[in-house]
């Protein structure tokens, strides 16, 4: 049975070289699944795990909360302050899947419509590689 790439690997999250086509999907792939690359015309960011020195990159909107999570540190990024229109949630749900440690610290508001609401914080310490457009 031959690996499924978009079973194994986030959307958003750059496949390894050799695993793009069909007949590249043998099991015995000599490619690490390091060998990442960007999507070009897509704004991605570079990272190496701090722990385990593991590169990986990241594309598009993942590429973007990641960054927003990276330059907010402890702070944390929530909806409410950066409203841009993504959605929070599926974003920190596939870079978790990705490997990533994001803790959810639950926020109480008022208003009118009272509640709470999530605020991210990345956990996994990381060094920024590269990055263009986020």
């Amino acid at each position: 049975m031959q690996p499924n790439p978009a079973k194994e690997w986030p959307r958003g999250v750059a496949t390894p070289k050799g695993l793009n086509s069909k007949s590249e999907q043998g099991q015995n792939s000599s490619e690490p699944k390091t060998a990442q690359r960007e999507m070009p015309g897509k704004p991605f960011i570079r990272v190496r795990f701090a722990e385990t020195g593991e590169p990986r990159t990241f594309n598009g909107r993942q590429a973007w909360a990641l960054a927003q999570l990276i330059e907010r540190g402890a702070e944390g990024v929530t909806p409410i302050e950066r409203p841009t229109g993504p959605r929070w949630s599926a974003y920190v749900l596939l870079l978790r899947r990705a490997g990533l440690l994001i803790e959810t610290i639950h926020l109480k508001h008022g208003g009118p419509y009272p509640g709470t609401h999530g605020c991210y914080v990345l956990k996994t310490p990381l060094e920024v590689l590269d990055r263009d457009g986020v």
